[in-house]
């Protein structure tokens, strides 16, 4: 086992020393009243063990909207061996201390995967034991002003020595407001670090096995009252590779979103979005996105949702003076049976980020539900297919398809196994197929 915490390069990863300090000696698990869907509310979230997100225009909403498809995409640092559907879970209440909430976590997972090494040929077969002890601190100043973090420490080994052992760390910290001056106004201040090595054979865009970090620091502001609700964010994010500097890379993101309620079944609204990215290797052209996109939210049951978006995205290359632009058409569906049955349905079509490859066109369309059977055992199921025409001629097709069961006991012990299918196919690579199994447990107090 090798050092806790590589140490940070050059002069700009001080963010990374800042945040790593910050992370473990302050925590955020959130707000314990449920104030509703972080998207349309940009309130604090309830108090639970997993890593707080910044609710509304968070990072993980530009991944799904497909900006950062064909760039090395933000790491997932929890390790593609742990659960691949997440399952809606009731936070446990922890250990309170006065104001002040711990919450100490460990999970355990055994993921056997047939194509470790991503490889149309002579695959590489093995099972992976991920253990993961996490802990998390969360202290309410007033019923207004929280401050948390949450640390995990992970260890991924391969237990037939057919891949590289690796560590990881994810540390997050959270400063949230509510009512700030005027009532209705919300202010989040958060910051998320990871480390990691990479043998996830799906995640090209990074070289195999190395270790790399990734800080994501930003604040959230969001203002809702009557009708009208407007948001507005920025985000810095540095993706660093050891000893591959040329990999390396950092881009700024801003948001806004505005919104106005029609009726209860309506819902209009407006979404801007900008992006600059800016890679350490000169040999990359820096370019920036802009992205404009008007939609409808539509209820027109009580159990059924509409989500319809349309917009341009254009993107200009800092160098070349270079820019490409196109359309984004974007569908949602949302059903609601009850609150132990719930499945969705989205589809988009959407222009990629031209200046880099050329013209490239992505088609989306994923299907999912949740059901919860008896009281702890929950299901949970998705299938998605995509097909990415890049400049050059490049064909690209993946289907992916996953199941999960996972049973709770008391709030605190969780016992879950799933099965996870990949096929991708390429018109000049040919095709690959990954199959994985797991099983593992949990443990939250």
């Amino acid at each position: 086992m090798t050092g806790f915490f590589v140490p940070p390069r050059r002069g700009y990863s001080v963010w990374l020393i800042l945040a790593s300090l910050g992370v473990v000696l302050l925590g955020w698990a959130g707000a314990q009243e449920d104030t509703g869907k972080a998207e349309e509310t940009g309130k604090a979230q309830p108090a639970r063990q997993e890593p707080a997100k910044a609710p509304g225009l968070g990072l993980s909403e530009a991944r799904e909207l497909g900006i950062l498809r064909l760039l090395p995409a933000p790491a997932n640092f929890e390790s593609r061996y742990t659960q691949p559907i997440e399952l809606p879970q009731e936070p446990t209440p922890g250990l309170k201390l006065g104001r002040t909430t711990l919450f100490p976590t460990y999970t355990e997972t055994l993921t056997y995967d047939d194509n470790i090494l991503g490889t149309k040929h002579d695959k590489a077969a093995d099972l992976i034991l991920y253990s993961q002890p996490g802990f998390g601190l969360s202290h309410r100043f007033t019923d207004n002003i929280q401050l948390g973090v949450n640390y995990k420490f992970g260890w991924n080994e391969y237990l037939d020595g057919k891949a590289k052992d690796y560590l990881t760390h994810n540390a997050d910290f959270n400063l949230g407001f509510r009512n700030v001056g005027v009532q209705g106004f919300s202010l989040n201040i958060y910051d998320t670090y990871g480390q990691t090595a990479n043998t996830g054979a799906l995640n090209e865009s990074y070289h195999a096995f190395t270790r790399q970090h990734q800080n994501n620091s930003g604040l959230l502001a969001n203002y809702e009252q009557g009708r009208i609700q407007a948001s507005a964010s920025y985000e810095f994010t540095l993706v660093d590779e050891f000893g591959r500097s040329g990999s390396d890379y950092f881009y700024h993101k801003a948001e806004g979103l505005v919104a106005y309620k029609v009726t209860s079944q309506l819902r209009p609204y407006v979404r801007y979005k900008f992006l600059s990215y800016d890679f350490r290797d000169r040999s990359q052209n820096d370019y920036t996105v802009h992205e404009v996109l008007g939609g409808v939210k539509y209820r027109p049951f009580e159990q059924f949702e509409f989500d319809l978006g349309v917009g341009n995205r254009r993107s200009i290359a800092v160098k070349g003076l270079d820019s490409d632009d196109g359309e984004i058409y974007r569908l949602r569906l949302d059903y609601t049976a009850t609150q132990n049955l719930r499945a969705y349905f989205q589809a988009s079509r959407e222009f990629g980020v031209g200046v880099l490859v050329g013209p490239t066109t992505t088609t989306a369309v994923e299907a999912g539900m949740f059901a919860r059977i008896l009281p702890g055992l929950s299901l949970g199921a998705r299938t998605a297919w995509t097909r990415e025409l890049r400049g050059g001629g490049t064909d690209l097709r993946t289907t992916q398809a996953g199941a999960l069961v996972r049973y709770d006991f008391r709030r605190q012990f969780s016992f879950y196994g799933g099965y996870d299918y990949t096929y991708r196919e390429t018109v000049h690579f040919g095709h690959l197929l990954f199959n994985k199994g797991v099983l593992g447990f949990a443990w939250r107090y």
